[in-house]
């Protein structure tokens, strides 16, 4: 049909390739942005969450060694009741006290041990936190009969399984010379120690995560500059060159011969009447007849005709306003993000500090308690020597603290 052969006709006429790309270029910048928003709320949120697993993690340490120094007090108070060193009437009451508690350790960092180094993997989360580099020797009657270098995780079972045997223990068996007895003797400092070293290359780690937090939106923000001027000065650049070639094209145009065109226009016009059996109606243009063509064509030999375009071009200034705009808004938001969270992110390090330094004191009051009762009960032998200055040195370092 006639409207199925011009729709045909139409539809060949193909869009320039320059306008393709300034089309293709601006879909591809929203997109940019939006993805590049997307990408710096989703690194932040994953260094978010990560540090606050770090204030959640970090500590754990320290209440496995609470619990191990809890029990270590707990095993000397028992040799020190046995050795009648407490009045009757307190006797009764420490010895019930004593039972419970070793109850409520055993829960306590059996609890602890199975979400944090059973359940979770610390080694993951903290870059430089490693298993294998707190290994210390042990020896235990039935595992290893002369001290093993094992790593920390095996030592916290070994552990779990001696307090769980204490637990068992008659009260009356808890004397000076009692294996078990000497077994928290000989390691419970070794395992504070180790619980120490852990809980600090945490608390490191920590501080890292949150210098890492400071860097990665300084890094946001360079690179939401980059890419928001990168965009809109090529904005800048695509709207000039436009205008040149707007301007080149007009220039092209004029050079046609007002004849040529008439000739062209009524082609077209004799097509339309051919289709659809009218003229081609427009408001603001009629074709000239002959007569004024004649006409037209003798004052043009008398007369030189000059073609005229005026256009009215944005200026670099303007430009440059248009697209320094935009870039302001982008970069308000970076800005203020960056200000803002930088902040807050600040406010937190004196509460890290505080649990950084609670969680290091934690198991002295406690250390300090069951060393004097070690000294006590090992007065008249060789220990008692030993037991006098590593007591000396916890209340050096708990002072300090």
């Amino acid at each position: 049909s006639k409207r199925k052969r011009i729709k045909q006709m139409i539809s060949a006429i193909k869009i320039p390739r320059y306008l393709l790309v300034i089309n293709i270029f601006g879909h591809l910048s929203v997109v940019g942005l939006v993805v590049m928003i997307i990408l710096s709320y989703v690194v932040l949120s994953q260094a978010y969450n990560q540090f606050s697993e770090f204030a959640k993690v970090a500590p754990f340490p320290s209440y496995l060694s609470a619990a191990i120094k809890s029990c270590f007090v707990n095993v000397e108070q028992a040799v020190a009741v046995n050795n009648g060193y407490y009045p009757a009437s307190q006797a009764a009451s420490i010895k019930k006290s004593i039972s419970t508690g070793f109850s409520d350790r055993i829960q306590r960092f059996l609890e602890k041990f199975n979400e944090f180094m059973v359940n979770y993997d610390v080694e993951e989360l903290s870059p430089n936190f490693h298993y294998s580099d707190f290994a210390f020797p042990v020896s235990r009657q039935g595992i290893y009969d002369t001290p093993e270098n094992v790593s920390i995780y095996e030592a916290s079972k070994i552990f779990l399984g001696v307090i769980y045997k204490v637990n068992k223990t008659e009260f009356a068996e808890f004397t000076p010379t009692q294996a078990d007895v000497i077994w928290f003797e000989d390691y419970t400092l070794e395992y504070i120690d180790a619980y120490e070293n852990m809980r600090a290359t945490l608390y490191s780690d920590f501080h890292l995560r949150y210098e890492t937090i400071l860097s990665l939106f300084d890094i946001v923000l360079a690179i939401g500059a980059v890419v928001s001027v990168t965009i809109f000065g090529s904005f800048a650049v695509v709207v000039k060159s436009t205008q040149r070639r707007k301007s080149h094209m007009m220039r092209q145009v004029l050079t046609i011969p007002v004849q040529q065109i008439h000739d062209y226009l009524r082609m077209c016009q004799t097509e339309y009447k051919a289709f659809f059996g009218s003229d081609i109606v427009c408001k603001n243009f009629h074709m000239p007849t002959q007569k004024a063509e004649k006409e037209n064509q003798k004052r043009e030999s008398r007369h030189v005709s000059k073609k005229v375009y005026k256009t009215r071009e944005m200026g670099i200034f303007a430009i440059a306003i248009t697209s320094l705009l935009p870039i302001i808004y982008v970069m308000a938001y970076y800005v203020v993000e960056n200000v803002y969270f930088k902040q807050k992110t600040r406010e937190a390090i004196p509460y890290i500090n505080n649990i950084d330094t609670l969680s290091k004191i934690v198991s002295y009051s406690g250390l300090t308690l069951a060393l004097y009762h070690q000294f006590a009960n090992n007065y008249n032998n060789s220990r008692g020597n030993e037991t006098a200055i590593l007591l000396n040195q916890a209340l050096i370092n708990y002072k300090v603290l």
